[in-house]
């Protein structure tokens, strides 16, 4: 796909990786995201696929692998296995990677969410012990007992995964010849 207009291209894929990355920054710094930041994302993807030139039938199934994702979230949140905002979360990001990207995604995120929990691991350790003194934010309290902030994994693997569903701008995939 050729487009007249890479810089709505790089525009809409950096106004999505920076609302990544404010969920994750929104997740580490207060343990929380706001809905808020899962429509931005779901918004901002219909005009995406639109200047990429998606067919209807792909968004199709980039919309219905979003809501399985939602529903599969919701089933885990009503279980109290997951937070609503990681399910809402995951669900916006395989709006994104579709099918196609959907398998890296989730590996990614496994992965990144295991590295994620160790370091949590390691911080409360830290926050119990005398090194929490020397440490403003370990003495604060907040990781003695937080959860782990997920949304930093499905960000950062959603952010890794956008170009196995295609999503490159143009001024980037013709200087590395995609």
């Amino acid at each position: 796909m050729e487009t007249t207009l890479p810089w709505i291209e790089a525009a809409l894929l950096a106004a999505c990786l920076l609302t990544l990355l404010y969920a994750a920054y929104s997740d580490v710094r207060h343990l929380e995201v706001a809905n808020s930041v899962s429509i931005v994302l779901v918004i901002l993807f219909f005009p995406t696929a639109w200047i990429f030139d998606l067919d209807l039938s792909t968004v199709g199934i980039h919309i219905a692998v979003a809501l399985g994702v939602l529903i599969v979230g919701f089933g885990l949140f009503s279980l109290g296995l997951t937070g609503g905002a990681d399910a809402k979360m995951l669900a916006a990001a395989s709006l994104w990677v579709g099918f196609a990207g959907l398998s890296r995604l989730l590996i990614l995120m496994a992965l990144i969410g295991g590295a994620l929990a160790i370091l949590v691991l390691i911080a409360r350790a830290l926050a119990r012990s005398s090194a929490a003194e020397r440490f403003p934010w370990l003495a604060d309290g907040r990781w003695r007992d937080a959860p782990i902030p997920y949304c930093v994994a499905i960000s950062i693997a959603t952010i890794l995964s956008l170009p196995s569903a295609g999503f490159v701008p143009s001024l980037i995939r013709d200087q590395a010849g995609w």
